[in-house]
């Protein structure tokens, strides 16, 4: 925020904390006892929203998996985290992650089971325009999130979750703003008067931020999944330890266009 205070020769851009990582996890499918692999994705963007200053962020994670693995993983396994308010009780969860959960709204469960649900009941087979979707928004620390089921590919499907966050203007380390978007932190709600606004709003209107418009929501999901799309981020990726690849900053403008998605 610095440089946006002061001038360009102060601070860091906000492109340089712009980030993506793809991980690949070893999963025991409920019903096969076969072991299979998912995919998973996460991946910001950073810009500076005004009036009032804030710095935004849209945070987009994602997990790719074979259709018929859908209904049970993400209930029986896995974390869906939107902020230190709002979160999933996996039934296999270690006691300590819950006990860290423990602040959370556990309606957050039903919300993603009856999205699976209304994706397992359709008629006939999904294809890969199947799309389904939920959105909120935390009323303690006004993180927006959406949450959505769809089809990617004949035999796989993609669970999305896209969470906007407002981190504050920079100026204090004690702001509650900042301090409430501090995941496995205590939780912190923000009174009224913290409440600026709606966060996705604020980063996806042109006139509400510093910076040209950013890429959109689609544009931000058909790259990253170009990534994944014939392993294409082994080969464009820095690898780190063990199945982990990542981009930082402005290595992330090499050209992943859906043009050239085979």
């Amino acid at each position: 925020m610095r440089r946006y205070y002061f001038g360009p020769s102060f601070g860091i851009s906000t492109e340089s904390l712009m980030y993506t990582e793809v991980n690949i996890d070893e999963l025991l499918s409920p019903q096969t006892s076969n072991s299979s692999s998912r995919i998973g994705l996460l991946s910001i963007d950073v810009r500076v929203c005004t009036n009032p200053p804030g710095l935004g962020l849209r945070i987009q994670r994602l997990a790719v998996l074979k259709r018929q693995e859908v209904q049970n993983i993400f209930i029986e396994k896995d974390i869906v985290w939107v902020c230190t308010h709002l979160a999933n009780y996996p039934a296999e969860s270690p006691d300590f992650i819950k006990s860290s959960l423990k602040n959370c709204y556990s309606d957050f469960s039903e919300t993603i089971i009856s999205l699976i649900q209304t994706y397992c009941e359709q008629d006939g087979t999904p294809d890969s325009d199947t799309h389904f979707d939920r959105q909120g928004k935390c009323g303690k620390c006004n993180t927006s999130w959406k949450l959505e089921l769809r089809g990617i590919e004949t035999q796989d499907v993609c669970l999305l979750l896209m969470r906007w966050k407002d981190l504050g203007p920079g100026l204090d380390p004690e702001d509650n703003r900042w301090r409430s978007k501090q995941e496995w932190a205590q939780p912190k709600t923000l009174k009224p008067s913290e409440m600026v606004g709606d966060p996705r709003l604020r980063f996806e209107r042109p006139s509400d931020c510093s910076s040209s418009q950013p890429m959109s929501q689609e544009d931000m999901f058909q790259r990253n999944l170009s990534l994944l799309r014939g392993k294409r981020y082994q080969t464009v990726m820095r690898k780190s330890w063990g199945p982990w690849y990542y981009l930082h900053g402005k290595e992330r403008e090499v050209n992943h266009s859906r043009c050239i998605i085979s």
